[in-house]
């Protein structure tokens, strides 16, 4: 399975089942929205990365952004997607949008996010413009703090764009899952990409007060174009 195919899943379970239970109340929206780099055939696929910057006073949690295509004449273009599919199961609207990779989002700080579709799944419909829209909710009182630390981005031999360091659970409560949230940006500034990386030895286990667990994300996509690279340290919800 692809990897925008897995993080959809992943994220739509994750917002319908985990965000459901944890989240106090989804309803937040006061965040803004920055979208790098658009591109609306990248290998077959729809690519709207961003930012979801929380510009409130408090701790907020799993950034939604919602996303509707239009076509040149500005009609929204329906789209089937996992998310859509949980999201009628649930009795929920049938909106089409993604999560953004960081789920605790302190005031002031960015979640990226990277909306990926299918051309296919359009019908023939080719997106002329795109409008979004990011909501979140509050953070459950358990919460812990990770930190990302001696981060050295950089290339390796094969031509894979690569990132190491370190997460380290510096706060006083457990870190579920800790993995390493990346936004690789352009020399214009605008993201390329967002993504994650999950030491293996990490997924579904707990990182406790004090630990440290080193990480490397590597990735070949848009190599050329990244000029940096940002990192942010963040952990799944609590048991």
């Amino acid at each position: 399975m692809k990897k925008p195919y897995r993080r959809a899943f992943a994220f739509a379970l994750l917002g319908l089942a985990g965000c459901a239970a944890v989240v106090q109340a989804a309803n937040r929206t006061n965040l803004t929205v920055n979208i790098g780099a658009v591109n609306y055939d990248e290998d077959g696929f729809i690519s709207i990365p961003g930012e979801a910057k929380n510009t409130s006073t408090a701790w907020v949690c799993a950034p939604r952004i919602d996303v509707e295509l239009l076509d040149a004449q500005g009609k929204v273009i329906g789209v089937q997607s996992i998310l859509t599919a949980a999201k009628q199961d649930a009795g929920l609207d049938d909106g089409d949008g993604v999560y953004a990779e960081r789920i605790f989002v302190p005031p002031g700080e960015v979640a990226v996010f990277q909306y990926w579709r299918e051309r296919t799944k359009l019908k023939g419909v080719k997106p002329a413009s795109h409008r979004v829209k990011a909501s979140a909710g509050d953070c459950p009182a358990a919460r812990t703090t990770i930190t990302a630390q001696e981060v050295k981005p950089g290339r390796d031999q094969d031509g894979f764009f690569r990132v190491r360091g370190v997460l380290k659970n510096t706060g006083n409560g457990p870190c579920r899952s800790p993995r390493a949230v990346v936004g690789l940006y352009a020399g214009d500034g605008k993201l390329v990409k967002a993504d994650e990386e999950t030491p293996d030895a990490m997924f579904q286990k707990v990182l406790k007060p004090g630990q440290s667990v080193p990480f490397e994300y590597r990735s070949a996509d848009d190599a050329k174009r990244v000029a940096r690279a940002q990192v942010w340290a963040d952990c799944n919800f609590p048991d």
